[in-house]
């Protein structure tokens, strides 16, 4: 009820704020005007929040919007509302408009004016003057490109009442002819700015003399034209000789001709020539009227001296607007997954479409056959289907292009058959791939990108050229150059000539280094690949300019070229996944990195050989090999922090999400990307895949659930669906927690309020909303095993379990609750594989309960200082690990006892969590990294040693004294693997250790004041042990005496105890501190 006041009160303030002033008649008359084209184009999205803030509308306007279920109910209320509140908010409707990629429909607006001279013509007219002029109608499965018609017409008004050229080009197939015909389709461009009515002419390839026959029927046409206009107001009979008028004889006569008809005749006649290919037909129907030309090449319209104005044609559809092509033409109103995949393969290119849609029409099972075709490459020349477009297949479509240009660019225009897809070309590359001047190359990729056949650009930054290729124009090439190896290998030459044959000495053009495997690979060159990439010298200058990810890919994707080298190629591939964060950072030394290998790894002897040649200092870590590793892989997929790291069901993806407002889904073996979704304004803070793994399930902070469709075809990744709920409209409620029930039907999300929200996913509408808990909700987990069980843990200290009835009223209902912990709690989960098992983690602490009975049955500890902040079952529910504040990962069994340390972090452990299979642990933390663990064979060697330590030297074996992280005193011979001996955990912290001259006594000294002396036999048995109560504080440090026969233990209060060894007589002095 507050709430509604709020905004009722806010909503009267801005409201008498804001009529002040009344609009003016010819504002209210544009948007009334333009209304229909804002509903068609304008994306709510991107121009509500802008109002708002910059407070053209209030928040009860923005609640109305919303509240409206379609799209273009909202836009058409949004319109209402800017229409009443007068010229300052209609001010800033025009300002965000420009702001946010609509200035063709904010100039519009701006420059509108009322005429109230103007009479409107009937539809039944409109489609006269249609037919009459040879406009083509809507092709089969037509969708409207509102934007781009908008533009078109736009500019079709700014010529009204002069002469000029509008000019749509882009490459073949882009739409251009049916955006042309959708432009003229309007009522009021034809009441308004031709009323003298529409011609279309279909152009092509044309030599001069079927040139002169279009000119000559244009001709005839306006004639007949003039003759029926002139009966029509005059009484009299038209004379004879009008009728037999000579046809002109060339194209210089017809041209002139049709000037001076048109001049004097149809001085607002709009003629749309279609198609154009070569300026000479520009330069022929330069008849000074109003022309809109297709064509492409933009350079045909460097022979005109009038007003030009371009708008380029992208050759590919958005992504929605080609997916309703699809639904038009097979007339399905729910695709299937395939058809997102399908509308990526083709590049939203409009003629594919038809031609795919065409044959899914006849054939609607083959969806999965098609887009394994378009994958394979084998849709260009295979398809003939008849659509509406004028060529009967893709491929006839592209020659038409590629075989307008000469034999000697047709020629270099074949050699860009071997780059890859969605590849800027730098014109250093071609330069070097051509052994040209660079001059040169700019002026024939010039004329190449006049004609559409390629993309060029200008990068500020590094002052050249780059250039790029639509991949139906490189799918065309390939499938026509039938000498492609021959190519790359042409194109390695010239770079292995620069660089004398030594790739180490390759210069980076800002493209080589990137797809040097990919062209070794395309030429056969594979011993190149095996030579250099299992070199540490190449891959420290490799990885210098595409980074470590780059390298871990390519040891993946091309396994098989190592066959022979397996051996090597694990060795280098493990070096270079265990540190890829390192590697990222100038601050590391890759020698350096490499010396720490086991000592008898290529990687070690290489480095090695490299630091003896260099000057300076290395470490060599001569007992590597004696060291265990339960690092798998480490992987930076996130620019800022990694919030939340997820197992697919089955294991082989991984899908994690970062401070830097960006989810990736990757494969888990190779760490390779496999695809990207960017979450907008807010960082999403949980994704996780559906038990089936074909959705993701995705929320962001501040509430938005979203479901995205996935699909994997071969090594391809599509994102094919998206669905989006805001689940909580409360602005400073933030989502803290996501969990999804056992069979995917539920999401429940937890909140900063308290809130319990839970989502029908099968729906997508939010279900039922239910206040948990009186503090924030850290976290939400559903049983495993009981789809309607979930327990929330909160601020308050108290874990609580509920039922979910989703058909009752009363829909979310107390099971029990859990108030074992004093601090907050963090983090709750079921145990796998137990009935009633749940463990709950606070401060330094994990409680292990049975929400039966309510007893707390074990309890696991970290150290006081320390705090966990996520925890995580095994599915065998045998063993617990947490991310904990000192950066590790610790496992726990479920009798409370630490079992494993992994380090390897440099930030807060945020996530963790074990695989289907209990052998994998992965964590995700602050310093941005996501690393996956071994749990499938460790043992108390995996417990890590600590900073506290002795060691001394015994028969050529290091013996050492320390203590580990479980608390408990440790002797090792050489190796952490070599255990000696173990004590039980303490009680408090071993803070110090003292080994004696003979390496036969052995002692620690803890926190509580207590110390233990041990004695072992020459075998290393332990003969003796006694434990020392000095009462005293914290022994910091101990030293047993050259004689052995005495040991020294000083405390924190500057107290020093002197005792014999094995003796229970103690000598006390105070010293200086």
């Amino acid at each position: 009820m507050m709430l509604m006041q709020n905004i009722s009160v806010e909503h009267s303030l801005v409201t008498s704020n804001h009529r002040e002033l009344t609009m003016d008649a010819n504002s209210r008359n544009a948007l009334r005007k333009y209304r229909q084209e804002l509903i068609e184009c304008l994306q709510i999205e991107d121009v509500l929040d802008p109002l708002y803030a910059k407070r053209a509308i209030t928040t009860f306007d923005m609640q109305k919007v919303r509240n409206k279920p379609m799209p273009y109910q909202q836009v058409s209320t949004l319109v209402d509302t800017i229409r009443i509140r007068g010229p300052k908010s209609y001010q800033i409707f025009l300002q965000v408009l420009q702001e946010n990629g609509y200035e063709f429909i904010a100039s519009a607006l701006i420059t509108f004016k009322e005429d109230s001279s103007v009479r409107t013509l009937t539809d039944a007219e409109v489609q006269t003057i249609l037919l009459d002029g040879g406009v083509p109608s809507r092709p089969l499965g037509f969708v409207n490109r509102p934007k781009l018609v908008m533009q078109i017409r736009e500019a079709l008004r700014s010529i009204k009442g002069k002469h000029g050229w509008i000019v749509l080009h882009g490459m073949g197939g882009c739409g251009k002819s049916v955006l042309a015909a959708e432009a003229v389709r309007d009522t009021r461009i034809l009441s308004e700015a031709f009323t003298g009515g529409v011609i279309w002419c279909s152009i092509g390839q044309v030599d001069r003399s079927k040139l002169l026959i279009k000119l000559q029927n244009l001709f005839v046409r306006l004639e007949e034209l003039h003759a029926s206009m002139w009966q029509e107001d005059s009484d009299d009979v038209l004379p004879d000789e009008a009728h037999c008028t000579r046809k002109p004889t060339n194209i210089e006569e017809a041209r002139d001709r049709l000037r001076s008809l048109v001049g004097h005749n149809f001085p607002s006649l709009l003629i749309v020539l279609d198609d154009v290919w070569s300026s000479e037909v520009v330069r022929a129907f330069d008849i000074q009227c109003h022309m809109l030309v297709t064509t492409r090449d933009r350079g045909v319209m460097d022979v005109v001296s009038d007003t030009v104005s371009e708008i380029p044609i992208k050759p590919g559809v958005e992504e929605d607007v080609a997916l309703n092509i699809l639904k038009g033409i097979t007339h399905t109103s729910i695709l299937p997954a395939e058809a997102t995949a399908i509308v990526r393969e083709c590049k939203g290119s409009p003629i594919t479409l038809a031609m795919v849609g065409s044959l899914l029409k006849e054939h609607p099972r083959r969806w999965s056959y098609y887009l394994q075709s378009l994958k394979n490459r084998k849709f260009i020349s295979r398809v003939r289907k008849p659509t509406c477009y004028q060529y009967e297949t893709l491929e006839e479509a592209l020659k038409m292009s590629v075989n307008s240009l000469d034999e000697a660019t047709r020629e270099k225009y074949y050699d860009l058959a071997i780059f890859e897809d969605d590849v800027s070309l730098p014109a250093k590359v071609l330069q070097v791939y051509w052994g040209a001047e660079i001059e040169d190359v700019e002026d024939l990729m010039s004329e190449l990108s006049k004609k559409w056949l390629i993309k060029e650009e200008w990068n500020e930054s590094r002052k050249e050229y780059f250039y790029s290729i639509h991949d139906l124009l490189l799918d065309f090439l390939r499938e026509t150059v039938d000498n492609l190896q021959v190519r790359h290998g042409q194109f390695l030459n010239q770079y292995l000539k620069a660089c004398h044959s030594d790739l180490r000495r390759l210069a980076d053009d800002g493209y080589i280094f990137l797809y040097l495997t990919y062209h070794l690979n395309a030429a056969n060159r594979g011993e190149l690949i095996k030579r250099h990439w299992l070199d540490l010298e190449f891959i420290q200058v490799y990885i210098g300019h595409v980074g470590a990810p780059m390298l871990l890919h390519d040891y993946t994707k091309y396994e098989a070229i190592f066959h022979d080298e397996r051996q090597r190629w694990n060795e280098f591939r493990y070096f270079v996944s265990t540190n890829v964060h390192r590697l990222a950072e100038s601050v590391y030394d890759l020698v350096q990195l490499a010396l720490c290998q086991p000592q008898d790894s290529t990687v070690y002897r290489q480095a090695c050989a490299i630091a003896s040649r260099k000057k300076g200092f290395y470490f060599d870590w001569t007992n590597r090999h004696l060291v265990p590793s339960s690092c798998l892989q480490t992987s930076k997929m996130h620019s800022g922090a990694a919030l939340f790291a997820s197992f697919s069901t089955d294991g082989s993806m991984a899908a994690s999400c970062g401070s830097d407002k960006v989810v990736k889904i990757w494969s888990v073996h190779s760490a390779d990307e496999l695809t990207e979704i960017t979450t907008g304004s807010s960082h999403a803070i949980r994704c996780r895949f559906s038990s089936d793994d074909r959705t993701l399930f995705v929320v962001t902070e501040d509430g938005r659930f979203s479901q995205y469709g996935l699909l994997q075809v071969d090594d391809d990744f599509y994102v094919t669906a998206k669905s989006e709920l805001k689940v909580s409209e409360d602005r400073f409620a933030e989502v803290q927690d996501m969990t999804i029930s056992s069979d995917d039907s539920f999401a429940c999300f937890v909140d900063t309020k308290g809130f319990l929200h839970l989502v029908d996913t099968a729906q997508n509408k939010l279900s039922h909303k239910h206040r948990c808990h009186e503090t924030a909700i850290n976290c939400c987990q559903f049983s495993p095993k009981e789809k309607d069980l979930v327990l929330t843990a909160s601020n308050d200290s108290i874990v609580k379990l509920w039922r979910v009835h989703a058909s009752t009223e009363m829909a979310i209902l107390l099971v029990t609750e859990y108030s074992g912990h004093s601090a907050e709690v963090v983090s709750a989960i079921f145990i796998p594989n137990s009935s009633s098992l749940v463990a709950s983690a606070s401060d330094y602490q994990i409680h292990i309960w049975n929400y039966v009975s309510g007893e707390m049955l074990q309890c696991c500890e970290t150290k006081k200082v320390e705090t966990v902040l996520n925890i995580s079952a095994s599915s065998d529910g045998k063993y617990l690990a947490g991310g904990i504040s000192n950066f590790t990962v610790q496992v726990w069994s479920l009798n409370g006892k630490l079992v494993a340390v992994h380090q390897g972090h440099a930030g807060w452990v945020y996530h963790v969590e074990f695989d289907r299979s209990s052998s994998r642990i992965m964590s995700s933390s602050d310093d941005g990294t996501i690393m996956m663990w071994n749990h499938s064979d460790f043992d108390e060697t995996t417990i890590k040693l600590k900073r506290d330590f002795a060691v001394r030297e015994r028969q050529g074996h290091l013996l050492i004294a320390a203590s580990d992280q479980n608390d408990s005193f440790r002797i090792v011979r050489d190796s952490v693997r070599d255990i000696v001996y173990t004590s039980v955990q303490q009680k408090s912290r071993i803070r110090c250790c003292g080994i004696s001259p003979d390496t036969s006594l052995f002692a620690f000294g803890c926190d509580d004041g207590l110390a233990q002396l041990l004695r072992l036999s020459p075998d290393l048995d332990v003969m003796a042990e006694f434990q020392l109560n000095l009462q005293q504080e914290s022994i910091r440090w101990c030293r047993f005496s050259s004689t052995k026969n005495y040991v020294a233990f000083c405390s924190a209060d500057s107290t020093v105890v002197v005792s014999r060894a094995f003796n229970a007589r103690q000598r006390a002095c105070a010293v200086d501190g």
